[in-house]
């Protein structure tokens, strides 16, 4: 009885030692061997999600309008051990829709595949602009927040539908109850009803659409829309007043509800918008407080 004990045992060390550290460590890493496509990523939370999927194994394609700042992402993920031939950088303006081409088309000649799209890439306003509530405003925020997102699926759909990907949008919490940036909140709204649209069509061919909608997250979208000084204390306070955790949310926190939804955890979740906000959506806020 010993020595059949004995000879099982050193079957299982045998056994043990032909799969190697590295398959293990792979198979713990949730997107490894997928393609992942960003728009946004030069700051924030795309900059966020683009860091932590490639941490995650996956091969990442980030985007953005400012070179800068997206060399700086390119940086961060050299600087986190992801090889060049596991990255992609594509620069452009998605008010261009031959950028929207560009992202899919050149992902598609680097890796030959896409498995998740994350659709991060927003707008506030416009810049420099003295009449939020002209027509050029609302034009403008639909070009990114809307048509982009829109333009940029239905491109990648194909691909995506090959691997039963799926995408994920980032819409916003004042999609649902705010009485200012009208624009901004009415296309976010419309980013909501488009992803559930678009999981109901696509759901029986295996597809799933889902959308985080964030609070108030630290990002410079805030100081990049003259948030500074004392509007930005006093937005801070308002923050903590009308936020049931009482405070910002962090990026890291925005890039783990991305993944949670892009990942096989949740392969039964489809045309959700998840609210990603201290609670924020909850509160009880009277009209002094929106």
């Amino acid at each position: 009885m010993r020595r059949r004990l004995f000879f099982k045992d050193k079957v299982k060390q045998r056994l043990f030692r032909s799969v190697s550290c590295s398959s293990i460590f792979d198979s713990l890493r949730r997107f490894s061997g997928k393609v992942v496509i960003i728009t946004g990523s030069s700051s924030g939370i795309g900059q966020s999600a683009a860091l932590s999927f490639a941490e995650e194994g996956a091969s990442v394609v980030i985007h953005g309008q400012n070179k800068e700042r997206l060399d700086k992402t390119e940086k961060l993920l050299l600087a986190e051990g992801i090889p060049p031939q596991k990255m992609l950088k594509i620069l452009g303006s998605l008010e261009d829709s031959k950028t929207a081409e560009r992202i899919v088309k050149e992902t598609i000649n680097k890796f030959g595949r896409i498995d998740i799209l994350i659709n991060n890439a927003g707008v506030l306003a416009k810049p420099n602009i003295n009449n939020p509530e002209a027509i050029e405003n609302l034009d403008f925020i639909y070009q990114i927040n809307l048509r982009s997102v829109i333009l940029v699926t239905q491109l990648a759909l194909p691909y995506i539908e090959k691997v039963k990907g799926n995408v994920v949008s980032v819409s916003s919490t004042i999609s649902v109850r705010y009485a200012l940036a009208t624009f901004y909140a009415l296309l976010k709204a419309g980013l909501d009803h488009w992803t559930r649209a678009m999981a109901l069509q696509y759901g029986p061919k295996g597809v799933r659409f889902n959308a985080i909608n964030p609070g108030c997250t630290k990002t410079v979208i805030f100081e990049k829309n003259g948030f500074t000084g004392e509007l930005k204390k006093l937005h801070e306070r308002w923050v903590k007043k009308t936020t049931p955790l009482g405070r910002f949310g962090e990026v890291h926190e925005m890039s783990a509800a991305l993944k949670f939804l892009a990942s096989e955890e949740a392969s039964y979740i489809t045309g959700v918008c998840l609210m990603v906000d201290g609670g924020w959506s909850i509160a009880s806020l009277g009209m002094d407080q929106i």
